[in-house]
């Protein structure tokens, strides 16, 4: 007889258990997931083909139903659920979890709210960035970049354009002069210049 996508899930659960894949950790199963029927009135039919078995919200933790009587004996909560592959991915003890503002997500969780790459995260983390909202601000452009006039173009793109040698106006941005300044403001001549 052929397995439904519930009981082979099931089935891996309690082989996962069995097999002690969790060395470092106490993971049991409670007495109402033990049998198939009961895991399946817990849990449910698959929402997708792509679901599996998940321990959430506490991956350190047992599969558990909540309900049972021994899960009431040691009041344990519910921490089994259906998860697609990135939910799954996102529960693993190698994630780095934030708290900010009161609410925990995974950097990859809190990348995608922002915008920004996990990389910027964690890089900025690295520097020693405290864990609040600045975390999450978008990086400032690069200097290369000016704006004038309400256009945005690269400092070459700026130079072509205005008839300028970069590295002239290069040095001159970079010693804080606007765009305007750096073109408008004439050259000082040196007395070597003048001599020759």
């Amino acid at each position: 007889m052929a397995k439904t996508p519930e009981q082979t899930s099931w089935y891996e659960m309690k082989r996962r258990k069995r097999l002690n894949r969790y060395k470092d950790l106490d993971v049991s199963i409670c007495s109402g997931l033990v049998e198939f029927p009961d895991f399946l009135a817990v849990l449910g039919l698959k929402p997708t083909p792509q679901h599996s078995i998940d321990r959430y919200p506490d991956n350190l933790k047992g599969y558990w139903c909540g309900e049972c009587t021994e899960c009431g004996s040691l009041n344990r909560t519910r921490n089994v659920r259906w998860a697609t592959p990135k939910e799954q991915s996102r529960n693993t003890r190698r994630n780095h979890l934030l708290t900010i503002n009161g609410e925990t997500k995974t950097v990859a969780e809190w990348t995608e709210g922002a915008g920004l790459h996990y990389l910027r995260i964690i890089d900025r983390l690295r520097k020693g960035w405290p864990v609040n909202e600045d975390l999450l601000s978008p990086p400032r452009p690069p200097r290369h970049f000016v704006t004038h006039d309400g256009v945005t173009l690269y400092l070459a793109e700026w130079a072509r354009r205005l008839g300028v040698d970069y590295k002239f106006l290069y040095q001159r941005v970079r010693k804080g002069m606007s765009l305007e300044e750096a073109i408008t403001i004439p050259n000082r001549t040196t007395k070597r210049q003048e001599k020759q």
